[in-house]
């Protein structure tokens, strides 16, 4: 019998530490399948970065750094094909066309890994099963539309978060009006698995047509036990982000600092925008402490919810799928409070704790948040139903062993 391989998509994983998700969901694909090829799609030096303890049916394909000692055919006919079909079919012909060159570049690097990557295939995977899964829907989905259309695979399927599914979501992290070959990419992919409701009907809408591609698999975390509530604690609350203007921390700094309870901020994450959160935390009341603690790693955060009583894990972002730091927040039983963007809601909402429209004026989540403060009762209420809303919705052993599943047998 012939076995299975999967070979995985990434940006970065398994070198440094984002995409967190995909070490949750690991051991449930390392389960199904014989072996498990990671293909990280970013330029970078994978020797300064750290690369996560992957288990021994894993290996790691450094595909840009072959495909810069290959040379492949240049396959004009198909890249002016692809080209002029994308921007016949996006949203903005004059942004694309613009930037024409940028794109064309992204083109014509992805028909270039394409051949590469079907050299691999035919020479060292011939005997196996292959089964190809983008974790976004980004350059590497290029990759393999085009592998599709030259018939190197059958199928392939997409992960949808946030930043790659919803266009306008470039527009304020990345300032590009387009995502690149977005449209090319959901004709050619058999199917796109949205991890919120909120992404599937997203793409449901906006490709009506095809929406027999699209259903929602919600990512998941380890259940670890339960967040210890004391009585005498100080109000505490956590946040979980870089300083982006995206996560909107400056935001929390202002609730917080418009807070009349005694309150203990605590911020994990780094990058840029710290100083605009400095410069208003220096200004706070005396009854607000804060501690910025960087970079943590996720193990870390999760000792600190084993030991420490957290009342609160704010979220204030103008957009996300949804946030990690909000399922494990609920899976130790901690109220959650987020703005009502994308997927945020199907996992902060009356159940788990408070969900507020974006934008809404920072003095009233303040209010908001004083009164929760004061009411014992409701945190325990708060506490408990988070808890359970995470059983019944993010554990990661039901959804992840589901989406595994799958994979083996993808529509």
């Amino acid at each position: 019998m012939r076995k299975n391989v999967l070979f995985i998509f990434t940006k970065h994983f398994p070198y440094g530490t984002s995409e967190q998700y995909l070490v949750e969901e690991l051991p449930y694909l390392e389960q199904k399948f014989d072996k498990i090829v990671f293909i990280p799609a970013e330029n970078f030096d994978s020797t300064n970065l750290v690369q996560r303890t992957l288990p021994s049916n894993c290996e790691v394909l450094l595909l840009n750094e072959v495909a810069t000692k290959a040379k492949t055919p240049l396959r004009m006919r198909e890249v002016f094909a692809v080209f002029l079909g994308e921007w016949w079919r996006c949203r903005n012909k004059s942004w694309f066309w613009k930037e024409r060159k940028r794109y064309k570049s992204v083109l014509l690097h992805q028909s270039h890994l394409a051949s590469v990557l079907s050299g691999i295939l035919t020479a060292k995977y011939q005997d196996y099963n292959p089964f190809f899964y983008a974790y976004w829907i980004h350059n590497s989905s290029i990759m393999l539309g085009l592998m599709k259309r030259r018939g190197a695979i059958d199928k392939f399927i997409c992960r949808g978060h946030s930043i790659d599914l919803y266009e306008w979501d470039w527009v304020l992290t990345r300032y590009i009006k387009i995502l690149p070959f977005y449209n090319f990419i959901i004709r050619n992919v058999d199917h796109v698995y949205a991890i919120s409701k909120h992404g599937a009907a997203y793409l449901k809408e906006r490709f009506p047509a095809m929406a027999i591609k699209f259903s929602f698999s919600r990512l998941g975390v380890q259940n670890q036990g339960i967040n210890p509530f004391h009585d005498e604690a100080k109000f505490t609350i956590v946040s979980c982000s870089n300083f982006s203007d995206n996560k909107g921390v400056a935001n929390i700094a202002e609730v917080i600092s418009k807070m009349k309870t005694t309150v203990r901020w605590i911020h994990f994450g780094d990058g840029e925008g710290k100083e605009k959160v400095e410069k208003v935390m220096r200004e706070s009341p005396k009854n607000v402490s804060v501690e910025l603690r960087g970079f943590v790693p996720n193990e870390a955060i999760r000792m600190f919810y084993h030991t420490e009583t957290v009342h609160l894990v704010i979220n204030l972002s103008e957009a996300e799928g949804i946030p990690v730091s909000l399922m494990e927040a609920i899976s130790f039983g901690i109220p959650v409070l987020a703005t009502a963007v994308y997927g945020n809601p199907e996992v902060a909402n009356e159940n788990t704790g408070f969900s507020v429209p974006f934008p809404t004026e920072t003095g009233i989540i303040a209010s908001l948040i004083d009164e929760f403060a004061g009411n014992k009762k409701l945190q325990s209420q708060k506490r408990m139903a988070a808890r359970n809303y995470f059983l019944s919705h993010f554990s990661a052993s039901v959804n992840f062993k589901a989406f595994a599943t799958e994979l083996l047998n993808p529509r």
